[in-house]
C-alpha cells in the first residue's frame, strides 16, 4: 500500500494537493473516499470528479449517515459514563419529545438540525458523539473494496476519528492501495469541535 503524509504549513499547497490526487485517483477508476472538514474541499473535489460525489464527507457526515436513521435511534446506548440520547433529548427538547422520537424515530432529524448548516445545542451534543456511536454499532459495509483513502486537516483527528480511519483503512485490506493524509500539527483548526490532537507518535 502507498502511504502518504503531506505536512506543511498553512499557504504552502497541502490542500491542493488533496484534491489534485483526489481527482488523479477518480479519473484513473479507483473507487475511494475523501474526507476532509473543510466544505470548500469538499466541494472543489465534487464539482471537479463527479465520480465522488456520493465519497466525499466529513467524519461526522458519515456517522451521521450510517447511525441517523430509522430504528436506530433504539439502540444507541453510549457508554456508562455518558449520557444516553434520550437523556440529552429530555434535556434540551421536554418529556414530549423524548415520547415522539420513541413512537416515530426517524423524527430524531428535526431535533439535531442541519449537519452542513445550523445545528440545535441537541444537534450538537449528539454530533459530538456520533463517533462514538459509530465504532459502537453502525453498519460499515458500503465502505468495503476501497482504493484510496484521503483524509485532510488531519492534524484535527481525536482518538474516535483515529479509530473511524483505522476502521476504514481494515475494511479494505487486500483492496486499498493509497492511504493519503495531509496536516498541519502546528494548526488547530477545529478545536470547537472539542477535538484532541493524535499524539505525536502518529504525526510522525
Amino acid at each position: 500500500m502507498n502511504k502518504v503524509m503531506f505536512k506543511a504549513n498553512p499557504g504552502c499547497g497541502k490542500t491542493y494537493q488533496v484534491i489534485q490526487e483526489a481527482i488523479r485517483l477518480s479519473r484513473a477508476g479507483e473507487k475511494g473516499i475523501v474526507i476532509s472538514f473543510n466544505r470548500n474541499v469538499r466541494e472543489k473535489i465534487m464539482a471537479t470528479s463527479p465520480n465522488l460525489q456520493h465519497s466525499t464527507f466529513t467524519f461526522h457526515a458519515i456517522a451521521y449517515q450510517d447511525c441517523i436513521r430509522p430504528g436506530f435511534i433504539r439502540d444507541i446506548d453510549l457508554n456508562e459514563k455518558d449520557d444516553k440520547v434520550y437523556s440529552l433529548l429530555k434535556k434540551h427538547h421536554g418529556a414530549a419529545a423524548v415520547e415522539k422520537i420513541k413512537k416515530h424515530p426517524y423524527m430524531i432529524k428535526e431535533y439535531i438540525g442541519d449537519i452542513d448548516g445550523e445545528l440545535t445545542e441537541f444537534g450538537k451534543e449528539i454530533l459530538r458523539r456520533l463517533p462514538q456511536i459509530w465504532l459502537l454499532n453502525a453498519d460499515r459495509s458500503r465502505f468495503t473494496g476501497l482504493q484510496f483513502i484521503i483524509v485532510d486537516e488531519v492534524q484535527d483527528l481525536d482518538n474516535d476519528l483515529l479509530n473511524m480511519l483505522f476502521i476504514l483503512a481494515e475494511l479494505s485490506q487486500g483492496t486499498l492501495s493509497n492511504l493519503i493524509l495531509a496536516g498541519d500539527e502546528k494548526q488547530d483548526i477545529y478545536a470547537e469541535m472539542g477535538n484532541r490532537k493524535t499524539d505525536s507518535t502518529f504525526r510522525s
